[in-house]
This record gives structure tokens, sequence and C-alpha cells, in this order.
């Protein structure tokens, strides 16, 4: 599957829900902690950047 989508410049942190689990991503190794301590993924979106497509 493949999406795009318009994000405005900044840091974006996530994680993915995988058969209901919580998990960082694997193609990501770019983290920081959470306030559970589990940890986020982390995207930084450039200005000049306007689709990110995954």
């Amino acid at each position: 599957m493949e999406i795009s989508c318009y994000l405005p410049a900044g840091k974006y942190t996530y994680k993915l829900i995988v058969d209901g689990k919580w998990m960082l991503d694997p193609g990501n190794n770019n983290t920081e902690q959470n306030e559970f301590g589990t940890g986020n993924c982390v995207l930084w979106v450039s200005p000049e950047s306007e689709f990110l497509e995954k």
C-alpha cells in the first residue's frame, strides 16, 4: 500500500500498531523517549518538503 499526504514543516512522532500491539517503525532509526518510557519514532519534515510518500 502507498499513501501520500501533505505535512506542514515540523517534527512528528509516531508509532505503529501491528496485530494489536504498539511497535516502533523498523525502517526509522530516529527515536525518542515518550512519557511512558517506550519510545516514539521521529519524523522531521523540512519546509521544502511537500509530500511524504510511504
